[in-house]
């Protein structure tokens, strides 16, 4: 008997397939959760009394139920439990029976119970598929109550205060500790920074990327969940992988370097924290990444800034060949259903007499030239379509002789006048706005209900509004405003006017002196120089700015933009997007010349545009921003100033490992250029290195600035609360008496991280005291 091997080798691989494919549907089901009924039962009294007695819970005291996935931790809770290792059972999730003993669970098949009861050694639980579970637990000989405090380990942060720059902060030093037992090999830490406004009433203002902690047990075997492809989790990108979790105490330092909306407001770095297993979060807590006060150490540095003016002799516009087009609207009225016009209308003749003088004027200028010439034609929709489509284009036809015959015919060989669709029939649509414009909404409605009804055909829609019983009274009366025409011109016109006559139209033309129309940039050019009030001035670069962008699709001239920013520089106005448009940061450097062919067509980042917006951004706060403008900044004498406090402002100022030479040369310069610029600059530039021997200087330093100045007081107050608890006295003194010079430093020292909690709380105590009883000093 022959035996087909290849046959019997198959049946068995699909037999084999088939049970594995089994035992995982078995294993897989056995994961599902369902729910577990026990109840726990006192051992000793049931024998006794031979039925089940609870325990009396007033007399032994609390009894829980802690529960787990899986069979080993259960075991590691039953041995933690039984050694009073107390640490476990804080991030462990249990229940509590009520009064009959009884309870209920939703675990998975594979998953445990721990039972403890008062003092009584903890009982273990595999749950093995079982539904029902009746524990009996045997309290032993119990001498007497015992009652364990424990305190309870948290999760910690330990805040930084933060160094604030104008609109950066600088997080550094930060720090998360997770106590021992709170993290597992088997879990997952995941820490989602934000930071809030806490002078807008806690406003969430940005979310910072979060950061994840794996154990290592749960790493592998989420890379198992995802299909061996990690990537899939959605948070893979933002795990830390040489800092994983553990059981073991552990701490997680933080830095973080954070540009904010604003300079002026307060913020602060929070964090939720939360760890959780492959099937819940098992722990959360909020945690506090930095004080809610920052240092600002710059806050009070002293500082003005000059406005860069440009020379404009070397921007002067020259008149030019300018391209403007004119529209007309006429009103002829013709005779019904014909291509003449209506000889019993006067207004017919003044119309077109009106039109053609437009024409002439264009066309006999001496330093202008007419281009393109386009008539349009509407007709009403009253009547069949096509016929009022014929009767349109007769009409426009008819039109376009008449104001044709005025041109030469030199000009009509050079003009373009062709342009499809140029002859419509207005639509009802049309008519029905005319209707509620004219406050008549009911009988609109009737023709927009016509309309829908009727969408594509425009004879039936006229059929159906002419039955409407105000059709003759109230509609035909709107018709005739929809029987227009509209013509259009395109002529190439060449300025030179005087600065004189400029001037003359600037004062007495309402239309351009109101802005209602544009003069040419040359005749701006020649009004920035000619006008003396610094408002209208600010208006017309203002207007010359937008013209300009109007003229090259976005880029400003570059004479309105900077002269517009040195106006609002002077009268301490903050828009950095008045320059930004001239300022390219792939250009390395100021006065790049940009040429073609030879020839220079332009200039990147002239010197003047790059230190005015540098300002502007000083003036906002944006410290970050400017810092990188003054790196365009060529190194001059001019600029030399307004470099070092950008970069000082910046934060710039220190010498920190990992400089090379030319970065230490150039932080050293700004540090002595800045804190010798003044004696308060002095005071305030020794105090930012935030040093012993740096504040001893700043202490010494501000022996030089005036006593009763509130802010030298502030500053002495800052010192006295650096020194520590010892001058805890002086520096609320110092304080108080600052606040009662100037009660605007008390929001100041509110937010203030180098003046402590108790300090500014005692010393607006006292101020508050002194203003009560009416003392000042």
């Amino acid at each position: 008997m022959k035996v087909n091997l290849i046959r019997v080798n198959g049946a068995m691989r699909i037999a084999f397939l088939l049970i594995c494919y089994l035992a995982t549907c078995v294993q897989l089901n056995a994961q599902a959760p369902k729910l577990v009924m026990g109840r726990i039962l006192d051992k000793e009294a049931s024998e006794k009394k031979r039925k089940p007695v609870p325990f009396d819970i007033s007399s032994i005291g609390d009894i829980k139920i802690y529960y787990f996935n899986t069979v080993q931790e259960g075991k590691d809770m039953e041995a933690a439990l039984n050694k009073d290792n107390i640490s476990l059972t804080l991030s462990a999730m249990y229940e509590v029976p009520d009064a009959t003993g009884a309870y209920q669970i939703t675990l998975p098949e594979t998953g445990s119970l721990v039972i403890k009861v008062s003092t009584a050694p903890a009982v273990f639980e595999a749950i093995s598929g079982r539904r029902e579970i009746t524990t009996y637990v045997d309290m032993g000989h119990m001498i007497s109550q015992v009652t364990v405090v424990g305190q309870r380990t948290e999760v910690t942060s330990m805040p930084e205060t933060p160094d604030q720059y104008g609109d950066m902060i600088i997080l550094n030093g930060a720090k998360v500790a997770v106590p021992p037992r709170i993290g597992k090999d088997n879990a997952r830490m995941i820490v989602q920074p934000y930071v809030i406004n806490n002078s807008k009433g806690k406003k969430v203002e940005m979310y910072r990327l979060p950061r994840v902690y794996d154990g290592s047990q749960y790493y592998l075997t989420q890379d198992r969940r995802m299909g061996y492809d990690i990537t899939r989790d959605s948070l893979d990108a933002f795990i830390i992988e040489n800092e994983p979790l553990s059981a073991e105490k552990a701490s997680y330092m933080w830095n973080d370097t954070i540009k904010l909306s604003n300079a002026q407001d307060n913020f602060q770095v929070l964090a939720l924290m939360q760890m959780e297993d492959y099937t819940r979060p098992y722990y959360e807590r909020l945690l506090e990444l930095s004080t809610r006060s920052p240092r600002r150490p710059l806050r009070f540095l002293e500082y003005s800034l000059d406005q860069y003016e440009l020379d404009p002799k070397k921007y002067e516009e020259k008149p030019k060949v300018e391209r403007r087009t004119g529209v007309e609207d006429i009103s002829l009225s013709f005779l019904l259903g014909k291509a003449e016009l209506d000889p019993e209308d006067p207004n017919n003749e003044v119309q077109l007499n009106k039109l053609k003088a437009k024409l002439l004027e264009v066309v006999n200028g001496e330093s202008s030239t007419l281009k393109e010439l386009h008539l349009y034609s509407v007709s009403s929709p009253e009547g069949s379509y096509a016929s009022n489509m014929a009767l349109s284009q007769r009409r426009l036809a008819y039109a376009r002789s008449l104001v044709y015959s005025v041109i030469p015919v030199h000009t009509m060989q050079r003009l373009y006048t062709y342009t499809p669709n140029d002859s419509r029939v207005a639509t009802w649509l049309e008519v029905a706005d005319l209707l509620e414009q004219d406050t008549l909404p009911a009988e609109a409605a009737a023709i927009r209900e016509i309309v829908e009804k009727y969408p594509k055909n425009q004879d039936q829609q006229f059929r159906q509004v002419a039955a409407l019983p105000y059709y003759s009274t109230i509609i035909k009366s709107h018709l005739p405003k929809l029987r227009s025409m509209k013509c259009e011109y395109t002529a190439e016109i060449y300025r030179a006017l005087t600065k004189e006559e400029i001037l003359n139209r600037y004062r007495n033309d309402p239309d351009y002196h109101s802005g209602k129309k544009n003069f040419a940039l040359y005749e701006y050019w020649h009004l920035f120089n000619m006008v003396k009030d610094p408002k209208e001035l600010e208006e017309l670069y203002r207007r010359a700015y937008h013209y300009s962008q109007e003229l090259t699709g976005g880029k400003p001239w570059v004479l309105a933009a900077n002269n517009l920013a040195v106006a609002y520089l002077k009268r301490d106005t903050v828009d950095t997007e008045v320059l930004k448009p001239l300022i390219d940061f792939s250009v390395r450097g100021c006065n790049v010349e940009r040429t073609f062919d030879g020839r220079v067509i332009g200039i990147d980042n002239v010197e003047e545009v790059v230190a005015n917006q540098l300002a502007m951004y000083l003036k906002k706060g944006d410290f970050s921003e400017a810092s990188r403008l003054a790196q365009l900044l060529p190194d001059n004498e001019k600029n030399k100033k307004i470099k070092a406090f950008a970069f000082c402002l910046g934060g710039y100022y220190k010498v920190t490992s990992g400089l090379n030479d030319a970065e230490i040369a150039r932080r050293l310069e700004t540090f002595e250029l800045v804190k010798n610029s003044s004696p308060l600059n002095n005071v305030v530039m020794c105090l930012a290195m935030k040093t012993h021997a740096w504040n001893e200087k700043a202490e010494k330093a501000l022996e030089d600035l005036p006593a009763d100045d509130p802010k030298t007081m502030y500053l002495k107050a800052v010192l006295y609360c650096r020194k520590g608890d010892f001058y805890a006295m002086q520096a609320e003194e110092a304080l108080t008496n600052c606040f009662k010079k100037d009660s605007s430093y008390i929001s100041i020292a509110e937010w203030d991280g180098d003046i402590s909690e108790d300090c500014f709380k005692y010393a607006k105590m006292g101020y508050e005291d002194a203003m009560t009883t009416g003392g000042n000093e």
